[in-house]
């Protein structure tokens, strides 16, 4: 078979939706999940509505682990010598004399957490929340456990071709502590872990990178179907037009609206279709060697459910930020696991696409508007939109280990489409002031409720927001009014 190179035919799809964008084809109720489809999920919500009713909270929620502190940074003087200092435990005050060109930054809301990198190696970041300063640690975790009250913490960056000698660190004012969710907001993050199954992932533990158009292997026998299925109606070849790609992209889109017809009409029916298909489909079995349009074939002629679990087998990667595949596979992905009432797979895979969850080589802003995040979709089902959203935005030492968390950047632009902007806005308000919270939750609501103002299209009801939101910023401490203040 032979093959388009990927980046040309995604720069050929890119040119054309900026032409007339639709990122997904929605069915004539105006959703991407037809009529019969959202009635079936729908009969689950419900349920799952009257059982999360009944639900006591099985845990005491407890907040991220946060402590206030101060950071430094020195990139000229003596460097070596001010981290001996800091090795030997000088106190900040007298630090700070003795190195009075450094940067210094006060009184931060820090927070830490840990996580194993893409290389499998153990990562503990201290991080200052509103600032974005950070100390980041490979394969050392008992720093996470360590004690740090009026203590240090940092990291010496020797001169380099690719960067000066520079030293940076962290003294904490307090320990870390972490402060029992109020029950309103625990109710919120149980709802989360009751509609979106904690026990499944997307993908599946042996899934593998791989292109959305591709299989791996062009002697396989997906490729020979594949290949077959081409020759019988008509795929253009690539080569017509070795300039621009304009032709091509023509004849494509005419072979793509004509092919099930023409597969229906008279391919399904030959013998040796069926044979090179259910060869590929046992090959596919063994060897997950699928692509896309593979895979559509498989759920259109012979089994939706199959269809779903080779998807899962295949983590699609975009090759840049104009590269729409890893969203078209999500979208692939949840549009099947409704059509087989897969809830545990469908909520999460339809979050993954609201929350642009996705894997991208790079990933450049220009093409983050084109996005949509598909919130009517969960408003039409009967979900409680604002405690799971809400509730996937709070972050918690002790939820599940497979709870799911939200983009606030994302979510802030899903709920700006919300259907009842007054009860979240009085919501959202209410937590940003709500001292009962902890402070790391509190400065997520407000950036939450930043970037869902951000995405208004009334310009009156964006600035009488500014105004409560500014009102609301004066509930924090003076320290977090200050570098919230400052970070605009």
């Amino acid at each position: 078979m032979k093959k388009t190179p990927l980046l040309l035919l995604v720069l050929l799809v890119a040119i054309q939706a900026a032409a007339q964008f639709k990122e997904f084809k929605e069915y004539p109720n105006g959703f991407i999940y037809s009529e019969t489809t959202m009635g079936q999920l729908n009969t689950i919500v419900d349920s799952l509505n009257l059982k999360y009713k009944v639900c006591e909270l099985d845990r005491v929620y407890r907040s991220e682990q946060q402590a206030e502190g101060h950071y430094v940074y020195l990139k000229e003087g003596n460097i070596v010598g001010a981290q001996k200092d800091i090795e030997n435990g000088m106190p900040f005050s007298e630090w700070l004399l003795k190195y009075p060109q450094a940067e210094v930054t006060k009184n931060l809301l820090i927070i830490k957490y840990e996580y194993e990198n893409y290389k499998g190696e153990h990562t503990t970041v201290f991080n200052s929340l509103i600032t974005d300063q950070q100390l980041r640690f490979t394969n050392q975790p008992e720093l996470f456990h360590k004690p740090v009250y009026r203590t240090w913490m940092h990291q010496y960056h020797e001169k380099t071709e690719y960067g000066s000698e520079r030293l940076k660190g962290f003294f904490f004012g307090s320990e870390f502590k972490s402060k029992p969710l109020p029950e309103t907001y625990a109710r919120m993050v149980q709802y989360v872990d009751c509609m979106v199954d904690t026990t499944e992932t997307i993908f599946r533990e042996a899934a593998q990178e791989t292109s959305y158009y591709y299989t791996k292997d062009d002697e396989s026998m997906v490729s020979s179907f594949l290949t077959y299925v081409h020759r019988h109606t008509q795929h253009p070849d690539f080569s017509m037009d070795a300039v621009g790609g304009t032709a091509y992209w023509k004849a494509y889109q005419e072979w793509n609206s004509q092919r099930f017809v023409r597969i229906d009409s008279h391919l399904v029916q030959k013998q040796r279709f069926q044979q090179l298909f259910t060869a590929a489909i046992d090959e596919a079995l063994k060897l997950g060697n699928t692509n896309e349009e593979f895979e559509g074939y498989i759920g259109r002629y012979r089994s939706k459910q199959l269809a779903l679990d080779l998807k899962r087998n295949r983590i699609v990667v975009g090759s840049c930020s104009m590269d729409d595949s890893p969203r078209e596979h999500a979208r692939s992905i949840a549009v099947l696991s409704a059509e087989t009432v897969s809830w545990e797979i469908f909520l999460r895979a339809h979050l993954n696409i609201m929350n642009d969850r996705v894997s991208r080589v790079s990933d450049n802003s220009v093409a983050w508007e084109k996005r949509e995040t598909y919130l009517g979709e969960l408003e039409a089902l009967g979900i409680d939109v604002l405690d799971l959203l809400l509730g996937s935005a709070l972050r918690v030492e002790n939820a599940h280990p497979n709870h799911y968390l939200g983009n606030i950047q994302r979510m802030g632009r899903a709920l700006s489409e919300y259907s009842k902007p007054e009860a979240l806005e009085r919501r959202l308000l209410t937590m940003i002031r709500d001292k009962e919270l902890d402070n790391y939750n509190r400065v997520l609501m407000y950036y939450l409720f930043l970037n869902y103002n951000h995405y208004l299209k009334d310009e009156d009801r964006k600035s009488a927001n500014q105004e409560r939101l500014m009102m609301a910023l004066d509930s924090f401490p003076e320290n977090i009014i200050e570098h919230l203040n400052a970070s605009h």
